[in-house]
């Protein structure tokens, strides 16, 4: 007696076959199916089970007054658990940068698939427990959720709902020329948000209160330009804008800034110049190395593509005076090449290699996989290993470049075909009793999804004649076969299929005294579909004659009475290989037959 699931180790949800496989007493045998943990019983041969943890199933065959037990144990790959609840502001404002929310470690993910609303930029970590974005221009209120990934699949999800707030619209007010040792009022203003704001003026030490709205500045000697901070009380958010304070008088100065003075390639830059004494009346021309056409205004916009020093000069009368600035470009990373790797796999392989060369600039790398696949490592690099789970599918592999500044074009498209397994082989056919020295005796199971090929296992005294490796097998039973099961299995190169139900077959000794006296002659043979069957010395009564098929189907029958001459008509059968099934109570005689027109 043995007992087998197939198949041993699945994923939690995952159905199995469970499969009795008696051998020996009267050839009538009942089941009683357990479990460990308890939950499961059946009074099946071969039932299903759905185990949620590591379980072990308990089969006892009965079979007249003797009994025999087995067992067989099924691991069970637990789905990733549910997150812990997400860690990270739920207030977040228009702008907003490096703005991490974290989970603590999913117990059974090997992998992390986040989500966040429209316009948030994934700057770093999926894939990972904590997740890095910025908050663009058009981000809009929703939820950041993520769930842990496995071989088995995704897992539960966790959401945490996340509120944007609009930007501030402030202004410092507008460009003020004063004489040398005046003093002038400034002019914030500021829209959206709460209407609960707070303001703060820098440099703080030239104004009598920096923070109110409206401040009055000391008495100034030379040009400055100052910055008003505002903010919103209720949601933290800021704005910030910046006034030049011209002073005229004294000898000509002027200094020159850039706003910001670090940018990501492709974003502008304001260029200022704050010139300071002369007439008050100013002309400005600026330059920059490397070259680029610049306005010869006071204060121009550039988009420079790399590194670059600008240099203004003011004139004044007939006095000059120039003053520099410089403003570093980070760039964006470039976009991938092509993906190297393994272009057809099979569910449930592990550990496949995939990836691209560095992409210049890039710090991180977000690679989209096919459904049930998962990075077991090298997330956020160029290089990966990818496990597919069971259920995976055929699909793409793609992969985005990433740094502080954006995200690369996405790469070509990499198509990975992911081969099946072959699927659970269904129940046999054929005869359940048999006759020692019985020959040509078919048994087949129906095509097997994805099979390449079939493995059988047959019962002791059962020879193979054909149908090696294929889904109908033709056996004689020899003289000293025994009572036992059959099955088989489909296999390809991604391994084995579920084995079939065991097919009982009960062996029955051969009755010499009845059949050693029958001749019997089947003709022609190949034939046109016109048959003669010749029994000499025919004592047989109640006489059934049956024809199958290749693969083991019925597909003509009929009862014939007490003679020794037959004449069959199997004209309407198509051309092929047939088995002709002459059987009575101690009478067994198969033959392999040709039908060609």
């Amino acid at each position: 007696m043995t007992a087998s699931a197939q198949p041993s180790n699945v994923c939690a949800g995952s159905t199995v076959q469970l499969n009795a496989i008696p051998t020996g007493g009267s050839g009538t045998y009942t089941y009683s199916w357990s479990s460990n943990p308890q939950g499961f019983t059946s009074t099946l041969q071969n039932p299903t089970a759905t185990p949620t943890n590591n379980t072990t199933y308990i089969v006892t065959v009965t079979s007249g007054s003797s009994t025999a037990s087995a067992s067989c144990s099924v691991t069970v790959d637990p789905l990733p658990s549910t997150p812990n609840d997400i860690n990270g502001p739920v207030s977040v404002c228009i702008g907003s940068t490096n703005i991490s929310y974290s989970v603590t470690s999913i117990p059974n993910a090997t992998g992390y698939v986040w989500t966040a609303p429209s316009g948030f930029v994934i700057v770093s970590g999926q894939n990972t427990n904590n997740l890095i974005v910025n908050i663009g221009p058009t981000a809009s209120s929703g939820n950041i959720t993520v769930a842990g990934t496995n071989s088995c699949g995704s897992g539960p999800s966790k959401s945490l709902a996340v509120t944007v707030n609009p930007a501030l619209v402030v202004s410092a007010g507008s460009t003020q020329t004063i004489s040398s040792g005046s003093t002038t009022t400034l002019n914030g203003s500021v829209s959206g948000g709460s209407g609960n704001y707070s303001y703060s003026w820098q440099p703080s030490s030239l104004l009598q209160n920096p923070n109110i709205q409206n401040p009055i500045t000391l008495p100034l000697t030379s040009s400055q330009t100052f910055t008003l901070t505002v903010t919103d009380n209720t949601t933290g958010c800021q704005g910030i804008a910046t006034v030049q304070i011209i002073v005229s008088g004294g000898s000509l100065s002027v200094t020159a800034s850039a706003n910001p003075p670090t940018v990501c390639q492709g974003a502008s830059v304001s260029l200022q110049a704050t010139p300071s004494g002369g007439t008050g009346t100013y002309t400005y021309s600026w330059a920059s190395n490397p070259y680029s056409s610049i306005p010869s205004t006071q204060n121009p916009t550039v988009t420079p593509s790399t590194n670059t020093t600008y240099t203004v000069t003011v004139t004044s009368g007939s006095n000059t005076a120039s003053a520099s600035c410089s403003v570093t470009v980070n760039p964006l990373p470039g976009n991938p090449g092509p993906i190297t790797g393994s272009q057809t796999v099979c569910q449930g392989q592990t550990d496949v290699y995939y990836g691209i060369s560095p992409v210049a600039n890039a710090t991180s790398y977000t690679w989209t996989l096919p459904t049930g696949a998962v990075i077991s490592s090298g997330t956020n690099s160029n290089s990966i290993l990818v496990n597919y789970s069971q259920s995976a599918s055929s699909g793409n592999i793609s992969v985005v470049a990433s740094n502080s500044c954006g995200n690369s074009q996405q790469s070509p498209n990499f198509y990975v075909t992911v081969n099946q397994l072959p699927g659970a082989a269904g129940s046999i056919s054929g005869p359940s009793t048999v006759t020692q020295g019985q020959t040509n005796v078919i048994y087949s199971v129906q095509p097997i999804d994805y099979a390449t090929g079939y493995v059988w296992s047959i019962p002791q005294g059962f020879n193979l004649v054909s149908g090696l490796n294929t889904s109908t097998i033709v056996v004689n039973i020899s003289s000293s076969a025994t009572n036992g099961v059959i099955t088989v299995y489909g296999t390809n190169n991604c391994g084995n299929g579920a084995t079939s139900p065991a097919f009982t077959v009960s062996v029955q000794p051969t009755n010499i005294n009845d059949i050693q006296n029958i001749s019997c002659k089947i003709y022609p043979n190949p034939s046109d579909g016109k048959i003669y069957i010749d029994l000499k010395n025919n004592t047989i009564n109640n006489l059934n004659i049956t024809v199958f098929n290749s693969i083991g189907m019925i597909v003509w029958e009929q009862k014939l009475d007490n003679s020794s001459f037959y004449s069959l008509d199997l004209l309407n059968l198509a051309d092929g290989v047939y088995y002709l099934q002459l059987k009575a109570d101690s009478f067994n005689h198969i033959e392999k037959l040709i039908i060609n027109r």
